[in-house]
């Protein structure tokens, strides 16, 4: 990766971990549901627009709008050893109330699979300290995780919610030596039947397993039963790009009012390659969100798959984040990537100006501008590239748009020594 030595830092506008702390504190007293599983606790507050946020988009996201039950998932690094940390994992988060975040404050668990400390669960708060006012004008916000209490560890997290309310990603750039990226998806109001994923899908995945830290992209049909083939491309450092064919089914999706649209699904490459996921359907069917559960397996893979549809350059003109999970020439590291498709090039496509910051152990933190430019149907309806341009580095995504214009999963899988992996959500 190509990084300047100069660059700026960002700046963040945080506040106290002790009024964080005490907001807890209060709401574990009044609103808590069921005891600890292993006593460590994890706070997520979302505080005000950080500096570079470019407050010009139009969706109305508040609290309200954001009630309801959520699932979403991690892929994180970090030290290898508590309490400080344990090293790689993929997180899958539930936060199980039908208050959702409406009024300020999400309780549930987290199942993680770690290098460092193998399997472990946690109890979980994701607490809104800032209310609607940070959300109403693009959906940004930064956001504060605290895990453990007292305070073992703080995170700092960047928020994009969709403008429908129904997705979010969330990514840390300013910690050093934590590495934070991941997504979070509304859980249906209403059952979401294994018949209504019948169609095209694309999957982004950040893995690691035995052939090292690398990416993959996946393309699978279900059928009405939930079952259909898949397609895996990969691309990791000891084992270069290589494609596979496989099948996949949708194992168990609930239905009964209680976690709608959660459930598992099993893809299946040769006799004994097999990867366990647990997924959340969004509530308008669109977007599964995936990460291995099967902690036996040794493999660590978390992403986003997005339903395939017609897509074109104009629906997606507007102010777009993204988060990524990367790994290059600076070490396995985050990326945040603000930018702006503002116009349709000559080539028909949609292009503009992107800012990146980036936290890796390498090359610590540091900020780039570029250009970018998407095409949303060179492989398919709503299926193709994004290429982004920061000086002489130049990053190739494949991606997968959302019918609605509103997510985009991106994944690098054949840029000589880079791994990055995200989405991207319109502000």
């Amino acid at each position: 990766m190509n990084t300047t030595n100069n660059a700026t830092q960002c700046a963040y506008k945080l506040i106290p971990a002790s009024l964080a702390s005490k907001h807890l504190a209060q709401r574990i007293r009044s609103s808590r549901r069921q005891p600890a599983r292993l006593g460590s606790l994890a706070v997520l507050v979302l505080l005000t627009f950080i500096s570079f946020v470019i407050p010009d988009a139009t969706a109305q996201v508040t609290l309200s709008t954001m009630a309801g039950p959520w699932q979403g998932s991690f892929f994180v690094d970090g030290p290898a050893t508590q309490p400080q940390g344990c090293g790689l994992e993929t997180m899958s988060i539930v936060f199980p109330s039908q208050w959702g975040f409406s009024d300020g404050l999400g309780y549930g668990f987290s199942n993680d699979q770690s290098t460092g400390c193998g399997f472990y669960e946690d109890e979980d708060f994701l607490m809104f300290t800032g209310g609607s006012a940070y959300l109403a004008t693009n959906g940004k916000a930064l956001a504060y995780l605290q895990i453990g209490v007292p305070e073992l560890q703080q995170h700092y997290l960047n928020i994009q919610v969709s403008p429908n309310s129904q997705v979010f990603n969330m990514v840390d750039v300013t910690d050093p030596g934590y590495y934070y990226e991941g997504t979070a998806i509304a859980q249906p109001r209403a059952p979401v039947a294994v018949s209504q994923l019948a169609g095209n899908w694309q999957a982004s995945l950040m893995i690691d397993g035995g052939c090292g830290l690398g990416t993959k992209l996946v393309n699978f049909n279900l059928n009405v039963g939930g079952v259909g083939t898949a397609t895996a491309q990969y691309h990791t450092p000891e084992c270069g790009n290589n494609e596979e064919r496989g099948t996949i089914e949708v194992t168990s999706l609930n239905t009964d009012g209680t976690g709608n649209g959660s459930g598992t699904a099993q893809l299946i490459f040769g006799e004994s390659t097999v990867f366990n996921f647990s997924i959340q359907v969004s509530p308008n069917g669109q977007v599964i969100d995936m990460v291995e559960a099967d902690i036996s397996s040794g493999n660590y893979e978390e992403g986003l798959a997005i339903r395939q549809g017609p897509v074109t350059s104009s629906q997606l003109l507007g102010n777009w984040q993204a988060s990524l999970v990367i790994d290059g020439g600076c070490g396995l590291g985050t990326k945040l990537v603000d930018f702006n498709l503002n116009s349709i090039n000559s080539g028909g496509f949609a292009s503009g100006t992107a800012t990146a910051h980036y936290s890796t152990p390498g090359c610590g933190k540091n900020v780039q501008t570029g250009v970018i430019e998407v095409n949303p149907d060179q492989y398919g309806p709503g299926s193709g590239t994004a290429i982004l341009v920061f000086g002489a580095s130049e990053f190739i995504f494949q991606i997968q748009a959302s019918a609605n214009g509103q997510v985009m999963n991106l994944v690098d899988i054949s840029g000589p020594g880079n791994y990055d992996e995200g989405s991207a959500i319109r502000q």
